[in-house]
C-alpha cells in the first residue's frame, strides 16, 4: 500500500465530510442564479483542490483555473478537461491576465497577513473582469470582544494542526469579523451585494464560530 501526502489525505477528508462539495454547489447555484454562463472562473488559495474540482464538473463549459502559492494540489485526482491549476507568486492573480467573470476565495483571506490585506484585494480586484463578480466563503468572528477572543484561539489552533505542523504551510492569522470584511471589500472597489451566515455546513472541522459567504461585484 503505497503512503499518503498530508494534502492527499487532507483533500480525502474534506470529501468524505462533504463541507468542501457543498460549497462547490452553492457557489455554482449563486453562478446560474445570477450570472447564467460565464467563461472563466478562478479559485484563488484553490488548495487541495477539492472544491475546485468539483466545480468544474458541475460547468463543465467554463473553464476553471485552480491557483495557489504551494503546489500541495494531489496529482492523483481526475482533473476534468475544463480544470487547470497555476502555481502563483503571492499577490499576483492580475499578472496570470486571465480577466475571469467569477473569483472565488474559499478561506484564504485570513491566511492574508493584516499589514497585506490592502495589497491582496486591490490584486484580486484589478485580476477581475469589469464588473466581474468576487464569491469569499470565510470565518466570522463575533462582534462580542470576549466570543470574538475566544473563537480567534479556536480558529488559530485549527489552523495550526491542519497547516503549520503538518504542511509547514507559512500561515498568517486574520481572522475577520463581518463588518471588518466588509469595510475591506468596499476600500477596494468591490460593491458587497450579499452576504449570508452559513454556519457550518461548508467546512472540515467542528468549529464554536459561525462562517460567512460575501457575494460581490466589481465596481
Amino acid at each position: 500500500m503505497g503512503r499518503f501526502s498530508v494534502p492527499e489525505l487532507k483533500s480525502f477528508g474534506q470529501r468524505i465530510t462533504g463541507g468542501h462539495i457543498r460549497c462547490a454547489d452553492y457557489v455554482v447555484n449563486r453562478i446560474r442564479q445570477d450570472l447564467g454562463e460565464i467563461d472563466c472562473l478562478m479559485d484563488v488559495g484553490c488548495g487541495t483542490m477539492t472544491t475546485t474540482k468539483a466545480i468544474a464538473e458541475r460547468l463543465p463549459e467554463t473553464r476553471i483555473v485552480g491557483c495557489d502559492i504551494h503546489n500541495h494540489s494531489p496529482k492523483s485526482l481526475d482533473y476534468p478537461p475544463n480544470l487547470e491549476y497555476r502555481r502563483i507568486e503571492p499577490y499576483s492573480v492580475a499578472s496570470l491576465h486571465l480577466n475571469p467573470d467569477v473569483i472565488t476565495l474559499n478561506g484564504v483571506v485570513h491566511h492574508i497577513p493584516h499589514d497585506r490585506e490592502e495589497e491582496f484585494m486591490a490584486d484580486i480586484h484589478t485580476a477581475l473582469k469589469p464588473n466581474g463578480n468576487l464569491l469569499i466563503h470565510e470565518h466570522q468572528l463575533a462582534e462580542n470582544r470576549i466570543r470574538r477572543r475566544i473563537e480567534y484561539w479556536q480558529l488559530c489552533f485549527s489552523e495550526f494542526m491542519i497547516n503549520r505542523l503538518l504542511e509547514r504551510m507559512s500561515s498568517s492569522y486574520n481572522f475577520f469579523t463581518r463588518e471588518r470584511l466588509r469595510r475591506l471589500l468596499e476600500r477596494n472597489g468591490f460593491g458587497v451585494l450579499n452576504i449570508e451566515d452559513t454556519g457550518h455546513r461548508f467546512v472540515t472541522l467542528p468549529s464554536i464560530n459561525t462562517n460567512m459567504a460575501l457575494w460581490c461585484e466589481k465596481k
